[in-house]
């Protein structure tokens, strides 16, 4: 199992699995040695192919807000366009551990999600209680809040994130200590 989310939906239906996390390539840890969060724009980025309603209800409560859909880019792209964003915002069903939040995260970019599938597991989207919401219209105002907050004190909000990008560089490690134990 990639998640404790999938592990547990196994488990419930009586299949004995392991955990096996996979981890980020080594580029989106270059490329955050060089970031400085002193250029980092007022943007927001999102998988359009994984969003839900809610996403799409978010962007349109906000039109004064840049959202980039995050779809046909290559590596070197995707790392050019999260260097320079502030905000990853993820509303959508999360079957397993994303990279896209992770990659993000590893950017320097605050992550927001909701808490569906393995984001309401902790150990898979291991966030700030504060950066999570549930798909509820009550929570679009709560949501453009915590926007702002960002755009107006990024670097203390994004101190909220040392912590998940610390456990991001040790997945690595983790995954070859995992298929030891699996297949040794």
């Amino acid at each position: 199992s990639q998640s404790y989310y999938q592990y547990k939906i196994l488990e419930s239906k009586k299949i004995k699995s392991d955990l096996l996390f996979d981890y980020i390539r080594d580029e989106f840890f270059e490329a955050a040695k060089d970031i400085s969060i002193k250029n980092k724009k007022n943007i927001i980025c999102y998988n359009p192919i994984k969003s839900s309603v809610f996403m799409n209800r978010i962007i349109k409560a906000n039109p004064d807000v840049e959202f980039i859909p995050l779809k046909n880019y290559n590596i070197d792209e995707l790392i050019k366009i999260l260097t320079e964003s502030k905000i990853y915002m993820d509303f959508g069903f999360h079957p397993g551990v994303d990279h896209l939040p992770r990659e993000a995260a590893i950017l320097k970019n605050c992550v927001i999600t909701n808490k569906e599938g393995s984001a309401f597991y902790h150990d898979a989207v291991p966030i700030n209680e504060n950066f999570k919401f549930e798909e509820k219209r009550k929570n679009i105002i709560l949501i453009r809040k915590k926007i702002d907050k960002i755009f107006n004190d990024f670097e203390t909000q994004l101190e909220y994130f040392d912590n998940y990008r610390k456990k991001l560089q040790d997945e690595k490690n983790i995954f070859k200590k995992q298929v030891i134990k699996i297949f040794n």
